[in-house]
This record gives C-alpha cells, structure tokens and sequence, in this order.
C-alpha cells in the first residue's frame, strides 16, 4: 500500500481509493457488446463513500438463488450501511460479515414467510434499494412476471412512486430499467391503492397520535400506548421519512457513549415541534396530534412555542 500511494501521488488511503473507482481516470476506448447477439454485459457498480458520508443502501431478497446476487450487490457498496430484508435463515451473521465486508455498518429486518408486510417502514430509512428476483423465469415468454412475490411488487411500486433510488435485477444479475411497466400490467398499482385506503380508514378512527422517542420505535403512539407503524398510517410519505430521521437520531444519540447535550435536545425538541404541526396538518382535525409536557399529554395547538418557533 505504501509503494501504491508513492507512485500514485495520493496524499493518503482514502483518495487512492477514490481514485480508483472514478471513471475518469479510465478513459481508454471502450467498445459496448451488441444488445442483439453474444454474451450479455452483467452490470457492476463500485460505490464508494468516503468516511464522513452516509449513505443506506437496502438489498431485498427471499431465496437462495436472489442471495447469489445480493452478495455481489453488496460487495459494491463501500463505505455504505447496509440494510438487508430478508429471511433469517439466508441472512446468517456469517453470510452477511462476509458479504458486507466493504460496509460500514450493517442491521437486517427479517421477513418471515416471504411475509413482507411493512415495506414504508423499510423505506422511511433508506437512500437506495435494490429488490431481487426470487427465481428466474420459467421460460422466455413469462410476460411480465417479475418473479416477485405480491408484497415485494408492492414494496418495488411504492419505491418508484414515491421517488425512492430504486433497482430490480433478476437471478441473472440483469438489471430492468423500467419495473413499473410490468407492475402496472400485473395490477400492482390497484392493489396498493386499496392497501392505502385501509390504512386511510385505520388513521380516520383515532383518537390521538402522539409523538416520543423510545429505542427502536416508530416515535409514534396511540392514545393508549400502543406503537402506530408507518404502515398503518396515511401520512404523506415526505413526512414519515423527517419522523424515521427524527427517531434515528434518537438511537443513534442516546445509545452509549455519545449523549445528546442540551443544544441537541433543543434541536431535537424543536424538531419533534414542527413534526407535530406538518402532522396534525396532514391529518386534518382528527385525530389530534399530542406531545408530553409536564402537565400532560397536550395538543400541538396547546403547546407554547418559543419566538420564532413554527415554521
């Protein structure tokens, strides 16, 4: 390494690396294979991120075959959080040391079944996604059958409609660029629809949303206690991310050794603040958003704020 940053002029690791994976630096002639015959190019990305960046990237898949893929999907991500939704018996800790290696960090959402039944709540917190085949097709003339199941149709939909960096690569590791056509033939967007009308009907009939950080929560509770996923809310989307933001910082402040100082706990209050008006917005005048003070559970529209505090 010594003798590469010697002959290489970089100043430090960092930028050789960064170097390394620039485009630029590679402008020999290049020649694109024909899309019509010979062997197809299998696409590669090295993404890196220097230290002080953050960046979560998700990797969805459900079978052994799609695992093949993940794997080389997440060998390119360096630098990134990796977060993988998958079943627990193909996410084993040793699988994913080995396959997040380059990562910085990494934390899973185990799905159970293929049961993938909170795809906001995998959304709210990630930057980019890739969703996996679970199979290959049964012939070439599968139409448009994405060989996904139902829930990952919808968690793919969702992505794309609500602006998310989303990628769909078969078991063969071709990427689609345009999923949503074969969503839209297979009635995905319907079936959302009617999911969000649920959701809409579950949101109309409660009494209070409160808003509290609580490790590893959603910040969001019913006037009984009870934790609300983003799942079973209609909140536009923009918002349940700022609330996900909002609670990670939370874990990520308040688990040792770092711990918020009284400027954090101002921003973090003030934060939780305009929260409560967007969401009360959102929702119209029921149900009735809430932050504790001590006097109690209050309103938003209760709670004095300081000079200059809505926004």
């Amino acid at each position: 390494m010594r003798y590469l940053l010697k002959v290489s002029g970089a100043k430090d690791v960092e930028q050789l690396k960064a170097a390394l994976i620039d485009p630029a630096n590679y402008t020999h002639p290049f020649k694109m294979n024909s899309a019509f015959f010979g062997m197809e190019t299998l696409s590669c990305r090295i993404n890196y991120l220097p230290p002080e960046a953050h960046k979560t990237v998700a990797i969805v898949f459900l079978t052994e075959r799609a695992r093949e893929v993940a794997h080389s999907l997440l060998s390119q991500q360096i630098g990134a959080h990796a977060f993988i939704v998958a079943p627990k018996e193909l996410a084993t800790d040793t699988w994913v040391k080995n396959a997040t290696r380059y990562c910085s960090k990494w934390t899973a959402l185990y799905v159970y079944d293929r049961n993938l039944d909170r795809p906001i709540e995998i959304l709210a917190s990630v930057d980019e996604m890739f969703v996996l085949a679970n199979e290959p097709p049964p012939d070439k003339k599968s139409g448009f059958d994405l060989m996904l199941s139902e829930r990952c149709e919808d968690l793919l939909w969702l992505a794309i409609s609500n602006g998310v960096d989303v990628h769909y690569y078969s078991t063969d590791r071709m990427s689609l660029y345009n999923p949503e056509t074969c969503l839209q033939k297979r009635g995905v967007p319907e079936r959302v629809v009617a999911k969000q009308a649920l959701s809409a009907a579950f949101t109309r009939q409660l009494r209070e949303i409160r808003i509290e950080n609580d490790f590893d929560s959603s910040g969001l509770w019913d006037d009984e206690g009870k934790m609300l996923g983003y799942d079973l809310l209609d909140l536009p989307f923009p918002l349940v991310r700022r609330i996900a933001a909002w609670q990670r910082n939370y874990d990520d402040t308040m688990n040792p050794p770092d711990m918020g100082d009284e400027a954090w706990w101002e921003r973090h209050e003030q934060e939780a603040i305009s929260i409560a008006m967007l969401l009360q917005a959102a929702v119209g005048a029921s149900p009735v958003v809430k932050l504790y003070r001590q006097d109690g559970w209050l309103s938003i529209a209760d709670i004095d704020q300081p000079e200059g505090g809505k926004r």
